[in-house]
């Protein structure tokens, strides 16, 4: 599957301090929030993170995500879903169900500011990140409603909030974004969804070609 591939190069690109064996990997086809083409902002809090029994504090940043159906990949232990999830659990965030976030190879994305499904989002490479990344794989998203566009009308689309940390990898480990590009499929470099890709741009842009 080219969506589990690609996983694979993402985790093994930023888990290199740590055995990548160890961060299991889940296929799942419910509802998802797929965060790879958005942008965040900062938010005014931290979050924990838990992975595979590590725990760490980050700066978070809240990021609004289209919702999606479909195969999508989740790691079980990291981010903060629970270990030994199988995708049938409900998420539950401030009392309201929600989504987890999850990983998906899709090159036509919802994306703001018009959330149109057909928005075109090839990976590439930011090489200067003023705010740094957001990495949003496998946390706990609360419904956020339809979106909006620019023309005031709802568009279909329906998102989640996530809350995210800032340059953290999805082995727990930090991220120098001064020093590592990082991969994305957002439209900007301003705190972009996204993970360290030393040498994965040329091989993700062909993993989503048609």
């Amino acid at each position: 599957m080219k969506y589990a591939a690609l996983l694979a190069i993402l985790i093994t690109s930023s888990c290199r301090p740590r055995d990548v064996a160890t961060v299991p990997v889940q296929v799942c086809t419910n509802d998802y929030a797929l965060c790879a083409a958005t942008n965040c902002a900062p938010a005014k809090s931290e979050i924990t993170v838990n992975t595979m029994g590590t725990i760490t504090t980050w700066k978070a940043a809240d990021c609004l995500c289209p919702i999606m159906r479909g195969p999508s990949v989740s790691s079980p232990g990291t981010g903060n879903m629970p270990d030994g999830n199988k995708c049938v659990d409900p998420v539950m965030v401030d009392g309201k169900t929600g989504v987890w976030s999850a990983y998906s190879i899709r090159k036509n994305i919802p994306q703001a500011p018009d959330w149109k499904h057909r928005t075109t989002a090839s990976p590439y490479v930011c090489d200067t990140l003023p705010e740094g990344m957001a990495q949003c794989y496998s946390f706990a998203c609360s419904p956020a409603g339809e979106a909006i566009g620019p023309d005031g009308k709802p568009t279909g689309v329906m998102l989640a909030s996530c809350k995210c940390p800032i340059n953290e990898a999805p082995n727990g480990q930090a991220v120098d974004v001064a020093t590592t590009p990082i991969i994305t499929q957002a439209a900007t470099c301003n705190l972009p969804v996204g993970g360290p890709a030393p040498q994965v741009a040329s091989k993700a842009a062909a993993a989503t070609a048609p």
